[in-house]
């Protein structure tokens, strides 16, 4: 965190922009799979672009390209940080005991339930505490 007009979220701010946040994660990951399965065809169309022989991306790529940018975008606006596209696991900025920590959500959980120290990440996950 760099600390310049950094949002920091209570756990139940997190969990209430988990509504909105859910569908986005989701299209993220989904797009992010369809360019990742695709790394080698979009390889190859690079190469012939920049060889001069170009050739046409396809729609369904286009299309997933544009859904993943503009679900990332979507999601930061609120300021969320976006720790991993694959697995869809996003961090919420927060304070606790005067320090900046990571609250952390990650698909298939119900709830923001987690924090960990800003430079902890997953493997540092702990569970959070009723007063957090």
């Amino acid at each position: 965190m760099d600390g310049v007009d950094t949002r920091f979220f209570t756990p139940d701010e997190a969990n209430q922009l988990l509504v909105e946040l859910r569908p986005l994660v989701e299209r993220m990951r989904l797009a992010y799979g369809t360019l990742h399965a695709a790394r080698a065809r979009l390889t190859d169309l690079a190469e012939k672009a920049v060889a001069g022989g170009g050739s046409r991306m396809p729609p369904h790529l286009m299309q997933a390209g544009e859904q993943l940018e503009s679900s990332i975008l979507a999601i930061r606006r609120h300021g969320v940080v976006i720790k991993d596209l694959s697995s869809g696991l996003i961090d919420f900025p927060a304070e606790y005991e005067g320090r900046p920590i990571f609250l952390c959500w990650r698909p298939g959980e119900s709830a923001v339930g987690y924090w960990h120290e800003v430079e902890g990440g997953f493997d540092g996950r702990r569970p959070l505490e009723p007063d957090r």
